[in-house]
């Protein structure tokens, strides 16, 4: 996540960190830190106290870290040799944990996925070096694992989109077929044709799963997961509406889901697992979102950008599937990591109450905690 497109995941949050040790660090850091250690590009919970982060360290090209305690402390985890750069992870329980790597040029040394079922003790190739597995076609996947053992990567190939699933934690890759605008092509390669993929969003412990996209006009496609997981089916009965740019995708519940549109605060609401859909409007103050995550049934938010102070991020919030919003403002970032409007920043919930803002650029990263004072958001960690 954090990237032009976006991924959600249910219950797939955490705070997130990782500094250059090689012990235990505790979760607390002040403010003003202004010696970056590392950039933030993929996290994942396993569960509600295990969490791992991945990224990219200012003295090395791959970081990982985990926390067992709801990041109490951090404890740093080795890639296997051949990892370059590790762009996303996720973690389908508290032990099995997948990751992609960023290969830009494979060779015959380049590993394309590493996994773990040991917690992070210790990390895997789960592809044959050299594979050409579908994360080294063109861009990185964007990734989940909503089960122990399936995972989908949703991949750039030759300038069209694909998602390809595994069933054995990143062993094997298969396309997915189906989706109406998800259709094979030449290679065997799962492609879109005039279309573009936004998001993917699959619930953890179910096979249900929901992608967003746009055509070449700028008009809304939908698909949903079918036969266990293995198929897309294109929705037919969808709102017309069109982006300049992208949709984002969140669901809640395998029946509760949220689309939203990047920029025209619009926001699309089901809870029948997309046969129907009612329209909702962000508050007139927001110009740009930039993420949206839910947790469970009628809990939504979304990062935005307000067109009063383009340089702030706040986080609008829903308890009622979009019916009212409320608004809470992030801290502003040092500026040793750079301005906002220069980040892609990331927001995960858990519920209502518990929600974690991540602001990443080159320079480092700083996460933030929402507390259960309305509007209040804490530094959980400065990188």
């Amino acid at each position: 996540m954090g990237r032009a497109r976006g991924i959600a995941n249910l219950v797939a949050v955490g705070f997130l960190v990782v500094i250059s040790v090689t012990q235990p660090i505790e979760a607390a850091a002040p403010r003003g830190h202004t010696s970056p250690t590392a950039t933030i590009s993929g996290y994942s919970c396993g569960s509600s106290r295990s969490c791992t982060a991945v990224g990219s360290g200012t003295s090395t090209p791959t970081v990982i870290y985990a926390t067992p305690n709801e990041g109490g402390s951090w404890v740093a985890q080795s890639a296997p040799p051949g990892t370059n750069q590790i762009e996303e992870v996720a973690c389908a329980t508290a032990t099995t944990c997948l990751a992609s790597n960023l290969v830009s040029v494979p060779t015959s040394e380049d590993v394309d996925f590493i996994g773990t079922t040991n917690a992070g003790s210790s990390w895997a190739p789960t592809t044959p070096k050299g594979s050409n597995a579908p994360i080294v076609n063109d861009r990185t996947a964007d990734l989940t694992c909503p089960e122990s053992k399936s995972c989908y990567a949703m991949v750039g190939f030759a300038g069209y989109d694909s998602i390809y699933r595994s069933a054995d934690h990143g062993a094997k890759w298969n396309a997915v077929p189906g989706g109406g605008f998800v259709t094979p092509c030449s290679g065997g390669q799962t492609c879109t044709q005039n279309s573009e993929l936004d998001g993917l969003s699959c619930v953890r412990g179910t096979t249900a799963c929901m992608v967003v996209a746009h055509n070449g006009s700028g008009y809304l496609q939908i698909a949903t997961t079918t036969s266990r997981g293995s198929r897309f089916v294109q929705l037919a009965h969808i709102p017309r509406v069109r982006t300049a740019f992208q949709f984002y995708v969140a669901c809640g519940t395998a029946r509760s889901c949220m689309v939203a549109d990047w920029e025209q605060r619009l926001v699309l609401v089901t809870a029948d697992g997309g046969r129907n859909w009612t329209t909702r409007h962000l508050p007139s103050t927001a110009t740009q979102i930039t993420n949206l995550t839910c947790a469970g049934p009628h809990f939504c938010a979304a990062l935005v950008r307000p067109a009063y102070e383009p340089a702030s991020l706040f986080v609008a919030s829903t308890e009622n599937s979009g019916t009212s919003w409320t608004y809470s403002r992030l801290p502003t970032p040092n500026p040793s990591i750079g301005p906002t409007q220069e980040m892609s920043p990331i927001l995960e919930c858990v519920s209502t109450s518990e929600c974690f803002a991540v602001l990443a650029s080159g320079l480092g990263t700083e996460i933030y905690l929402r507390t259960s004072t309305p509007g209040s958001w804490i530094p959980s960690l400065i990188l």
